[in-house]
């Protein structure tokens, strides 16, 4: 009987062992449970950071995905496609706007070459284009004289990076060519200022009364003067259709 006794006394025991387990583990779950009630209703600082960033993590994730599948890098053909017809283009407006110019310097002065050049740069600009069908040519600066030539961000930037590397002293690479998927490019060549373009974008205290007349009369908002030899006066710029 004692044997039996005992075996009852130690079941005796196991059940209230288990029973004040499951009791203490029901008290322990209920206490998580408003524990966990009372943190969302009053969330601490920096779990509300933590939930927030986590929240985050995915549209960022994704905001990346898209800005690196937007940097395409254009194939060996695309790139010779751009550079042959970017390099034809400003090479065509180049010549075509220099001659104009340097003809009307020489039969009358700065004066006409400047009514010349406010008369014929965009359309011959324009011509350009049209002689290109898979170009659109524009000129751009950072100082301009013709508002039409203001520059784009994209443009800005570059500008402001071509500036940076002559004031370092660091020649200027010839272009500089800009993807943009699915199927353009665009075409930057930096002007430089020559001797000749100072007749009328150099020094204004030098220029003549009826020069200045002039500029203020056809661009009252002129900011494209004060250059040197040698500056960045502005950058041809072509959008090229790639095929």
């Amino acid at each position: 009987m004692a044997d039996g006794s005992g075996i009852m006394s130690d079941a005796g025991s196991d059940v209230e062992f288990a029973e004040g387990h499951a009791l203490g583990t029901r008290q322990d779950s209920k206490r998580m449970r408003q524990k966990i009630s009372t943190t969302m209703t009053h969330p601490r600082p920096y779990l509300l950071v933590a939930l927030l960033f986590s929240c985050l993590l995915p549209s960022i994730g994704c905001q990346s995905e898209k800005s690196s599948a937007a940097t395409d890098i254009l194939t060996p053909q695309q790139l010779e496609t751009a550079e042959r017809i970017g390099s034809e283009a400003t090479q065509n407006l180049e010549e075509s706007l220099g001659k104009q110019l340097k003809a009307a310097l020489q039969s009358g002065g700065p004066e006409k070459a400047l009514h010349v050049c406010q008369q014929v740069a965009q359309p011959l600009t324009a011509q350009t284009s049209d002689s290109l069908p898979q170009a659109t040519v524009t000129r751009t600066a950072l100082r301009y004289r013709n508002e039409a030539n203001a520059p784009s961000e994209e443009a800005r930037a570059i500008l402001s990076e071509w500036e940076t590397l002559l004031a370092n002293g660091t020649e200027l690479p010839p272009s500089k060519i800009i993807s943009k998927p699915p199927n353009q490019a665009i075409y930057y060549k930096p002007i430089l200022t020559k001797p000749i373009c100072l007749t009328c974008h150099g020094d204004p205290s030098v220029f003549s009364p009826e020069l200045t007349e002039s500029l203020t009369k056809l661009y009252p908002a002129d900011t494209a003067t004060n250059f040197a030899e040698g500056d960045l006066r502005g950058a041809f710029r072509v959008v090229v259709e790639l095929d």
